[in-house]
């Protein structure tokens, strides 16, 4: 095939010296060239490992004063360049890393983002943009209006009307750049009416949807859910035993029917082994391991090296999410992989976390599914036990709690904590037990339902009698006013909802007498009536 250079964009060092030059050919490619330092006037091919690398026109840079735009490509610095704005870029395209050495350069510059249209372009610059907010005066992020698909601001600038000085006014005028702080995400900037335009929605252009589901009414596709629960409660071996039960295609644990087809998942997990722990049990579970990936951050050598950070990681997590086609993602627990400027009790930073990670999971219509520890703090409802923010379960569609049975120290419970989009479930009861071929392997085994709420599992109920025998017990005396079990209940720890579940399980008979109602033992229908007492009509209340 015939080719022709068709530019050449010169990388200089901060004092002019050629370092190397990008030469640019049609049909679309490139190629680097750099002077040959054994023969003067020579020049070779490529760039080895050591030579450093600069900004595109950096001295032009360093003699600026004003706002640096960041582009894509050289093309887009150069038509930047001939309107009189200053601009740069790096070498490689979207492939470009920018290292502590490169951003040195923009220490303390005021900085805009022109990414092109198209989600490689807006990826690129949002690794840019996290590279320079620690160095940079004020980071911007500038879409340009009425973009083709792929175009960058060579085409906005060849459009009528648009010059040197519209892009100023939009980028500069309209909104005011943000400082950089690890507490905020980096502004965009762009006019009030092309941020009209691009971000009220009509609603009466869109269409209703139902909900899909991976798991109905626990586990919503597209959205986030969350398990919490102490240690050593069972966490980690029944959401594995979802992702199990998912690669065999096989049915819920509550009875709700199996999917359609088998569902490939993803592990994002730090505190099991991988080969020692997490895969024996997926092999105990009779798990199909085609299904089942686990990303557990950098590796070298083969072995981890760095462990998932998020937010920094996000584009790993869509990419590894694309490749294996998941449905199901599981980060056991959030907290490892939460990054070390993310404050976990400060609303607004988990929010910047798990909202970006809220539009993944819309957008790939993956279930999302975190695990979280609870804190140490008892006698709250289970809303609140969960560590770190009050944020995180509100940025949750359903949040569930994992618990042991006040009554039964051999059985697990599953409730509902918060289920946003629908009517909450009955809570279901599991064992972890030997398998039958590996005394060693433990499998969950389901009990079905459990007459449970997750409020029922945390605080000091943990500790309290079995609600019936205590109810049972608390009556054997005789009736006792309605107001008096009610207190007594509150003080053993019992809520009132447990209470009354207790007492239909009982068939305990409600009677009222001189405007007091009372609760009468199991199997009494009336109460006593004493001599000498007038006799009165009585109401009931069953």
């Amino acid at each position: 095939m015939n080719r022709r250079i068709v530019a050449q964009y010169l990388y200089r060092d901060p004092a002019g010296v050629l370092l190397y030059k990008v030469l640019r050919y049609q049909p679309k490619d490139f190629r680097v060239l750099r002077p040959d330092p054994e023969l003067p006037g020579k020049s070779i091919w490529g760039l080895p490992a050591g030579t450093p690398r600069v900004p595109y026109l950096l001295p032009e840079l360093l003699a600026s004063s004003g706002v640096v735009f960041v582009c894509e490509g050289e093309k887009d610095v150069d038509a930047l360049r001939a309107a009189g704005l200053t601009a740069t870029t790096l070498a490689g395209g979207t492939s470009a890393t920018w290292t502590e050495a490169i951003v040195s350069h923009f220490r303390g510059r005021s900085v805009i983002l022109l990414p092109d249209n198209d989600d490689p372009g807006r990826e690129y610059m949002r690794r840019v943009g996290r590279a320079l907010r620690p160095v940079a005066g004020a980071v911007g992020w500038l879409e340009l209006p009425d973009l083709p698909a792929k175009g960058d601001v060579s085409d906005w600038l060849a459009m009528p009307g648009n010059d040197a000085d519209k892009l100023l006014r939009i980028a500069t005028t309209a909104t005011r750049l943000e400082p950089p702080s690890d507490d905020a995400p980096m502004r965009v900037v762009r006019s009030a009416a092309e941020a009209v335009r691009r971000d009220v929605v009509r609603l009466e252009v869109l269409s209703c949807r139902k909900i899909d589901w991976l798991w109905k009414p626990w586990l919503p596709l597209g959205k986030l859910c969350l398990i919490d629960g102490d240690p050593g409660q069972g966490k980690s071996y029944m959401t594995l035993d979802l992702a199990a039960r998912l690669s065999r295609g096989d049915a819920f644990p509550d009875g709700g029917p199996a999917p359609a087809a088998p569902v490939n998942s993803l592990l994002v997990c730090c505190e099991d082994g991988l080969t020692d722990t997490v895969l024996p049990r997926l092999v105990a579970m009779k798990a199909d391991l085609t299904r089942i990936r686990c990303w557990q951050g950098e590796r070298r050598n083969g072995e981890p090296f760095r462990p998932p950070i998020l937010p920094d990681d996000y584009d790993v997590l869509r990419e590894a999410i694309r490749v294996h086609s998941a449905k199901l993602v599981i980060i056991d627990p959030l907290m490892a992989f939460l990054g070390a400027s993310v404050n976990s009790i400060s609303d607004q930073s988990v929010r910047q976390v798990l909202t970006p990670l809220a539009s993944l999971a819309e957008a790939e219509n993956v279930t999302i599914l975190f695990v979280r520890h609870l804190n140490k703090t008892n006698g709250k409802q289970a809303v609140y036990r969960g560590g770190g923010s009050i944020g995180i379960i509100a940025a949750m569609r359903t949040a569930m709690l994992i618990a042991r049975h006040p009554h039964n120290a051999d059985m697990r419970v599953l409730a509902m904590v918060k289920c946003n989009l629908g009517p909450e479930p009955m809570s279901q009861g599991f064992r972890l037990t030997p398998a039958a071929d590996d005394p060693d392997a433990t499998l969950v085994h389901w009990e079905g339902p459990v007459d449970l709420k997750a409020n029922d599992l945390v605080g000091d109920v943990k500790e309290a009698l079995d609600p019936k025998h205590w109810l049972r017990e608390l009556l054997a005396g005789g009736p006792l006013p309605a107001t008096e079990v009610l207190e007594e209940a509150q003080q053993a720890g019992i809520s009132t909802s447990t209470l009354h579940r207790a007492k239909a399980a009982l068939s305990i008979v409600s009677k009222k007498k001189h405007d007091q109602w009372y609760w009468l033992p199991p199997g009494m229908t009336n109460l006593p009536h004493r001599p000498g007492e007038p006799l009165e009509p009585l109401e009931f209340n069953f």
